[in-house]
């Protein structure tokens, strides 16, 4: 038996201090299908993309307090069977399976380090992962389930040849920055430390418990009004652009709901930081974050929010992964048992500078993403998780004319009827800058 050993990236290591069991660090990803799955032939499926994903049948070497950094350890063969067969009658039954899912904590001890649920439902099956986020992010997921699908249809699934030690270092662009770039970064940085006048405002509760988990709140939008927003035209706009705006305004009238007076709301926005070359492709960690910050002025129309956000992502893109990518990768090195131990204070101490919430976009699955005829994808799902102080995580993504938004929600924040009427909030801001 041979065994391949990959070092942790930052972002891995990350995901791996910050584990806490009763808010499990999970991406949620799912495929519903037309028609019926066979439990054999997926079973067989999933095997067959765990082994052409290294990091998807991967589990974390022991370590000691003086290792100075965490290897995944890649067995041939998982350790166990990820996958467990259930039968849902109801869309409640959905919602219980789905959310009991991503409220487990998945080991990253043993094998793959993900769990699955095929759910037999009148209408359509799905099939649900629930992954642990040091193994990988929602791009990364996203290409997971792609080659279960692919391997369940016996359609091929090429990938580029990658080394995947090498491969999953952080990919730190090699050209030195020009000084146009330096200058438009360092404009960036003077406007951030401008924003940050005030803490960013925390999202009030609402029949909140002391139930360990999560929630899952489930949208689907038709995506033709979103594209085709007056003002995305006007703006030169993203339809992410439009989603975080329609998040942020939701945000701030919970807030003023709730007997609040919103100042800095912030919305967390994950970059896929591959290169263009394989920017679908690797399950791994390769995503950095930007945080989009409005205040009360920047609000007082859709107009004005939109333009502001679309504003600040359009500096976002300008200026590229490069930068953080770089300071990560210069976190002075030591045993990761020091580096532990800073992570778990500053997320204690931190609880103030958490952000208000965090949407992300894996944008549009085109047709092609599968292309066959022996199976139809019908619907796709996706959320990061929930963690407090946060508590609220949105997820986003779109195939063929819809669009697929999951609210995954802490039990200790919201119950499932607050989760509802903020999903109907944020739905009602959309509809409001798509008129």
């Amino acid at each position: 038996m041979s065994r391949l050993q990959i070092p942790f990236n930052i972002l891995d290591e990350g995901f791996t201090h910050g584990d806490d069991p009763t808010q499990p660090p999970t991406v949620q990803i799912e495929a519903r299908v037309a028609g019926s799955f066979d439990d054999r032939r997926l079973r067989e499926a999933m095997g067959v993309a765990l082994g052409r994903h290294p990091l998807a049948r991967a589990r974390l070497e022991p370590w000691t307090d003086e290792t100075m950094t965490y290897e995944w350890l890649v067995d041939d063969v998982p350790q166990v069977d990820p996958m467990c067969v259930l039968t849902a009658v109801t869309d409640a039954d959905v919602d219980r399976i789905r959310s009991d899912l991503q409220s487990h904590p998945v080991s990253i001890f043993e094998s793959p380090p993900l769990r699955a649920r095929l759910v037999h439902r009148e209408g359509g099956d799905y099939l649900m992962l629930a992954i642990h986020h040091a193994a990988s992010d929602g791009i990364g997921a996203l290409r997971l389930l792609q080659s279960v699908l692919r391997a369940y249809a016996d359609v091929e699934d090429s990938q580029p040849r990658f080394d995947p030690i090498e491969i999953h270092q952080l990919p730190i662009p090699e050209l030195e920055p020009s000084t146009t770039q330096l200058w438009h970064a360092a404009r960036m940085t003077l406007e951030r430390f401008v924003r940050m006048g005030s803490f960013p405002e925390h999202l009030p509760p609402q029949d909140a418990t002391a139930r360990a988990g999560y929630g899952v709140h489930s949208i689907d939008l038709p995506i033709v009004p979103i594209v085709r927003a007056p003002l995305r035209a006007e703006l030169g706009a993203s339809v992410n652009d439009l989603l975080i705006t329609a998040a942020t305004l939701a945000c701030a009238r919970w807030i003023e709901a709730h007997d609040a007076a919103p100042d800095r709301v912030t919305i967390v926005m994950p970059i896929n930081a591959r290169p263009a070359e394989w920017r679908n492709e690797v399950v791994g960690n390769f995503v950095t974050a930007d945080v989009v910050s409005t205040s009360p002025e920047e609000r007082d129309t859709a107009k004005e929010c939109l333009a502001s956000v679309a504003g600040w992502t359009d500096k976002v893109k300008r200026v590229g992964p490069g930068p953080a990518l770089a300071a990560l990768a210069a976190i002075p090195p030591g045993p990761v048992s020091g580096r532990r131990a800073v992570m778990q204070w500053v997320s204690r101490a931190g609880g103030q500078f958490a952000d208000t919430t965090v949407l992300s976009n894996l944008g549009r699955v085109s047709h092609e993403w599968l292309s066959t005829d022996q199976l139809e994808v019908t619907e796709l799902w996706f959320s990061p998780p929930a963690t407090l102080p946060t508590g609220l995580g949105i997820g986003a993504v779109a195939t063929t004319d819809r669009l697929f938004l999951s609210l995954r929600h802490s039990w200790r924040l919201w119950s499932s009827e607050a989760t509802a009427q903020f999903a109907d909030a944020l739905v009602a801001a959309l509809d409001e800058i798509c008129a």
